[in-house]
């Protein structure tokens, strides 16, 4: 039987196996909603299948995206901070967790 994880945004279960590091995450779907400081859509994602950090801006005065290492952002106005997880993929837990 898989385990659950309760969503610190929407508080909905979804399955995810438990890691006392990352206790307190973000569900994908809530991930999704990820806003930086100005409210533009931002994404994470790892550099290459080695892993790294990079953050994806969707800025609406630009043609296509552009890429950096914010870290920092916004789901449902709560602050967020996203980085790499151990073993790959990118976690999304509350700044103040």
């Amino acid at each position: 039987m898989a385990s659950t994880t309760q969503c610190f945004v929407c508080k909905s279960f979804f399955s995810n196996p438990f890691s006392a590091r990352y206790p307190n995450i973000a569900c994908n779907t809530c991930s999704e909603k990820t806003v930086d400081s100005n409210g533009f859509k931002i994404e994470f994602q790892n550099q290459d299948e080695s892993g790294g950090f990079l953050s994806v801006h969707y800025d609406s005065d630009r043609y296509a995206p552009y890429y950096g290492s914010e870290h920092c952002c916004f789901i449902n106005n709560i602050p967020c901070y996203a980085n790499e997880h151990r073993f790959g993929g990118i976690v999304i837990k509350p700044l103040n967790d």
